[in-house]
């Protein structure tokens, strides 16, 4: 009788309350804080928006330009070290310019042993774009089954932001834009139309067959996932996630994550951290709608309150197939053969619906659920579980999450000093970008693979640990000395004056003592020439030379 069971052990995801009014149609900054409280600032200006009232086609795709991301880094090895010959590489889009908040998909930053993204800030004269290159943080917990992330910038000044906007109301034919990265090439712009509103694709994991995509034929290739569709209001109304393609490339199928689930999302991340999975523990199955006549289920459906002719309005019902021991579902009774008419006072029709229901239902909280047994209505209160359990960490990951991206360590058994030696710096990391590198020579860098850029003041000493911190200085606060920290603290002690000092907007300098002991180890520093010159000359002389220098720490963004 039944085509198919779908467990409901375990929901799609996301929790928020049943009827919370969502974001949509204006735009508003402050509808936005509502939604989102905790997560969104409530000073957004809607002149910043991409939906601000009256912008021409152009000026509201320059303007929706400005508030797309460009998003890599490199990733994890099995135990926890760098993969250094490759990167991911993804889109993203602003949604908070105040607090530089982004969204994009879970498996753009899945896996990334830390996130670089780049951004537009204004047009040169030959019309050329200006970019900026920060570095982001994930906020609370990515989830895996819905393909969703949300990442924090160090720094989003000049951008817009995008308000989400209601995709539920799209329709097909819908004109929509696609804004990404495909294949490395920045702020690709392409137009199309919504070719299915609501596309179920079986097959795509447990939240993918619950909650239907976007389908457009606005080209999206390898790049755009993570990257805006926009409603013809500069509206968000999905996330380009996936497409279907034999060659790799476009061929008018793809596929974005609906605005009402990022919104659930949101809502979710900014109350819990977390999207929960609600589970009810039940699996359930399909009725047709000449089983549901069979059944009653149109008089059941009037009698629960939910209106006539609800079986010729697709609202079938859904059948109990098991209901699992121990769970909420058997706590309320239910039996193998009810069918479920509704969850939280809103009529279900299939085992979808009701999926995306189970979804949206507060985990702990009383909710209402409607049955039908033996031709009598029933309705009782089930508190759903919150199943939901932190992945594991990364290993190793933690030796490159320090604030400014250097590895140190104290051992003068290994290195002959108790002070913090420099063992390691990661790529585009604040430390790896002292002596006013640019962008370009970043990029230069990054192409010949190599862990530090030839220039001024790089902080390492390749291969040998000479280089150590013996202090650091910040304009307007008291000098650290390290030598007046214990050792076991001075470490941490070194970290919190830089975030301080970076939290306040302050200059840091910090004191690199160097020991070279010969000629050819100096080749191997990049030291400032200065230094080099006294090193070179002590070393004539005969002498082992200790040097110690200022370099200059910028812990904010750098521009072109």
């Amino acid at each position: 009788m039944h085509t198919s069971i779908k467990a409901l052990l375990l929901g799609a995801g996301a929790v928020a309350a049943l009827g919370l009014g969502l974001v949509g149609g204006s735009g508003s900054a402050k509808a936005a804080n509502e939604v989102y409280s905790g997560l969104i600032s409530g000073d957004l200006s809607i002149s910043e928006s991409t939906a601000q009232p009256g912008l021409s086609d152009k000026a509201r795709i320059e303007r929706e330009l400005s508030a797309m991301v460009f998003i890599q880094g490199p990733g994890v090895n099995d135990d926890g070290s760098i993969n250094r010959e490759g990167s991911a590489l993804g889109s993203g889009f602003v949604i908070d310019n105040k607090r530089c908040i982004v969204v994009t998909n879970n498996h753009v930053t899945a896996g990334l042993a830390y996130v670089t993204v780049t951004y537009r800030v204004g047009i040169r004269p030959d019309g050329s774009a200006i970019h900026n290159t920060t570095y982001g943080t994930l906020i609370g917990h990515p989830t895996e089954e819905n393909d969703m992330a949300v990442v924090k910038l160090d720094n989003c000044e000049g951008t817009s932001w995008a308000p989400i906007g209601n995709s539920n109301a799209l329709e097909a034919g819908d004109v929509v834009t696609a804004i990404g990265n495909p294949f490395g090439l920045h702020e690709t712009v392409t137009h199309g139309v919504v070719s299915n509103p609501r596309q179920h694709r079986e097959g795509t994991g447990e939240g993918g067959t619950a909650w239907p995509y976007i389908q457009t034929d606005a080209p999206i290739n390898p790049g755009n996932s993570g990257g805006p569709l926009f409603n013809s209001d500069g509206e968000v109304i999905g996330i380009n996630s996936e497409i279907f393609s034999k060659s790799g490339g476009s061929v008018g199928l793809g596929f974005a994550r609906p605005a009402v689930l990022l919104k659930l999302y949101l809502n979710n991340l900014a109350q819990h951290g977390h999207m929960a999975k609600p589970r009810i523990g039940i699996e359930v199955a399909p009725l047709t709608a000449t089983e549901a006549s069979i059944i009653g289920v149109d008089k059941a459906m009037k009698d629960a309150g939910f209106g006539d002719g609800m079986v010729s309005k697709g609202f079938t019902g859904v059948s109990v197939h098991n209901v699992v021991p121990g769970t909420p579902g058997a706590a309320a009774g239910l039996k193998k053969g009810d069918i479920i008419l509704g969850l939280g006072g809103h009529a279900q029709y299939d085992m979808y619906s009701l999926i995306r229901a189970v979804d949206q239902v507060i985990p702990g909280a009383p909710t209402k659920l409607t049955f039908l047994r033996d031709g009598q209505v029933h309705t009782v209160l089930v508190a759903l579980q919150d199943t939901w359990t932190a992945p594991e960490p990364r290993p190793g990951a933690e030796a490159y999450e320090g604030l400014m991206g250097w590895k140190l360590e104290i051992d003068p058994t290994k290195f002959g000093t108790d002070l913090p030696v420099i063992t390691d710096i990661k790529r585009l990391s604040p430390a790896f970008k002292v002596g006013g590198l640019t962008k370009a020579e970043v990029h230069e860098a990054e192409e010949k693979r190599m862990m530090t850029p030839a220039g001024p003041a790089t902080l390492i000493v390749s291969g040998h640990q000479e280089t150590a911190i013996d202090a650091v200085l910040a304009e307007g606060l008291e000098r650290l000395n390290l030598a007046d920290v214990p050792a076991a603290e001075r470490i941490s002690a070194l970290e919190a004056y830089i975030a301080k000092a970076h939290a306040e907007g302050r200059k840091v300098m910090v004191s690199i003592h160097v020991r070279v002991k010969s000629e050819a180890k100096l080749g191997e520093n990049s030291l400032p020439a200065e230094i080099k010159d006294k090193i070179l000359k002590g070393l004539a002389a005969g002498q082992d030379v200790d040097s110690q220098f200022y370099v200059e720490i910028k812990p904010k963004a750098f521009a072109n």
